[in-house]
């Protein structure tokens, strides 16, 4: 079925062809288990809380959301929140229900475990996942979408694979979706194969493609380029999945879907919100050229891939174990900068002659340089810190641009302010110490450099050098986000009485 224009998409509403209703939202991660015996499952809760953003940037309000993690998941909450939200359904709405964790079959049963499953009496400490099917089918609601990240067998498994207890079969979900018009499921991988997660993605490798697609950032995702469909969603998963190159070496792992291939429906609709976006961004063009994006991926040294038995982990830090750490790290910076190109030249459209790559960890574009780089962590000698940044921006339109944030958003969480001449860092400091009114300030002996930081900022701290101020967020931002900040730096910095904005001024 073709995918109705937005005119038609808004006629059928308007005449009642069918009914937008209220979105509604069952998002369980169970990343730690009660349990000591049951793994951790990496990343879920932080899948859960990725797909929460997702749909609330499409309209969903939070207050029609289940959002349980790990302690909060327990057996009779889940179960309760289920059966209260089944009773409010109305035909016109959209359900989307989403988990995360382990996973096993019984007795020809399948089952999801919760915080407080116990090992050795798996059955019944844990919830029968057709009680939850059944419970969504005799509901109202007519448009269900339910997502599944569980799916490998076995408890000794590494850290890196998305954890499950056992076989977890599809005959549940085909007879789900079998004879429902809006009934669609999505699983991570086979019943025989292992749903793994990667460091540099911070998520499920399958949830975090979901995100790319809901979230518009991977147009590749959608059809007409602003329209997310049961079925495009369906065959961009299973070409992104099985072909990621965060998946490990000789693994695989093919995403599955079931529902009505003659019924389609649209998840989700970009038309309004790209044009929000697209407005956005040229307005916040501004000077960026003094202006580097970077981010930090921390990492313990002994799991870089390149970190073998025989090695030690240094305890110092010089030029001879920076370049160990760097030499070990060569796998992760090259799959780094690889993932990276390959975006730019999918969202940029570059061409192969448009990039200059070095897979020592540089590429160069037409608009803007990106650097990866690996270094010791400051704060722990025993880990590292993978960087990525953004400098040498070119064109300062092509960083506001909706083809940048497809490729970055999510990445950064500094802003580094290059200046021209040098900032007197010692007349801040004193500046601060004589009126603080609630910011704190440290700083070495020479006071060549400080940091500030305060409960009334919206980053983390300021980090003010001679030549450069250093903005860090409390966590990574959506590229938009920066944007606002580099364009709003002095109210920014005025955010706390205005006399971090005074002092400033002094640069």
């Amino acid at each position: 079925m073709a995918v109705p224009s937005r005119a038609e998409h808004e006629r059928r509403a308007v005449s009642g062809k069918y009914t937008l209703g209220t979105t509604y939202g069952v998002l369980i991660a169970v990343e730690k288990y009660q349990d000591s015996r049951i793994k951790p499952v990496r990343y879920a809760e932080n899948d859960a809380n990725g797909l929460l953003d997702a749909l609330v940037m499409h309209g969903m309000d939070v207050a029609h959301t289940v959002h349980l993690t790990s302690a909060e998941a327990t057996k009779t909450r889940i179960e309760s929140e289920v059966r209260r939200i089944c009773k409010v359904l109305k035909s016109g709405d959209t359900l989307f229900f989403y988990y995360a964790g382990h996973g096993f079959s019984k007795d020809d049963k399948n089952f999801i475990t919760c915080h407080d499953t116990v090992k050795s009496d798996l059955g019944p400490t844990s919830i029968e996942l057709q009680s939850l099917l059944k419970q969504f089918k005799r509901s109202e609601c007519r448009k269900l979408v339910l997502f599944l990240d569980s799916c490998h067998s076995g408890l000794d498994i590494d850290d890196g694979m998305r954890t499950i207890l056992s076989h977890l079969s599809d005959d549940e979900f085909k007879e789900f979706c079998r004879s429902a018009e809006h009934h669609h499921a999505f699983a991570a991988c086979k019943p025989d194969e292992q749903s793994h997660s990667a460091l540099y993605l911070k998520h499920g490798i399958w949830t975090y493609h979901l995100l790319e697609a809901l979230s518009g950032r991977d147009k590749q995702a959608l059809e007409r380029g602003a329209f997310l469909t049961a079925s495009s969603l369906e065959a961009y998963l299973s070409e992104s999945v099985s072909k990621s190159t965060h998946l490990p070496a000789g693994s695989m792992q093919t995403p599955m879907s079931w529902g009505s291939k003659t019924r389609e429906f649209i998840i989700a609709d970009f038309t309004t919100l790209f044009a929000t976006q697209d407005a956005e961004a040229r307005a916040q063009l501004g000077d960026l050229k003094q202006v580097s994006l970077q981010g930090r991926l921390v990492e313990w040294i002994k799991k870089l891939s390149g970190f073998k038995r025989s090695h030690r982990v240094p305890d110092s830090m010089n030029d001879q174990t920076r370049s160990f750490v760097r030499s070990i790290a060569t796998n992760e910076i090259q799959q780094r900068v690889e993932e990276i190109s390959e975006s730019l030249k999918r969202s940029f459209q570059y061409k192969r002659r448009d990039l200059k790559v070095d897979l020592d960890g540089l590429i160069e574009t037409p608009d803007f340089t990106v650097e990866v780089s690996v270094d010791f962590d400051p704060d722990d000698i025993d880990k590292c810190v993978i960087s990525t940044a953004v400098l040498d921006i070119k064109n300062p339109a092509a960083v506001a641009s909706r083809a940048f944030a497809d490729v970055f958003d999510g990445e950064f969480d500094q802003l580094c302010f290059e200046v021209s001449g040098r900032i007197d860092v010692a007349a801040l400091i004193d500046k601060v110490e004589d009126d603080p009114r609630g910011m704190e300030i440290d700083y070495p002996s020479s006071a060549k450099s400080c940091t500030i930081t305060a409960a009334g900022l919206a980053t983390a701290s300021i980090e003010v050098k001679s030549n450069q101020v250093l903005i860090r967020f409390r966590s990574a931002q959506e590229v938009q986000t920066l944007l606002g900040a580099s364009q709003s730096f002095a109210r920014l910095a005025a955010s706390n009485g205005g006399v971090l904005g005074t002092a400033l001024r002094l640069l």
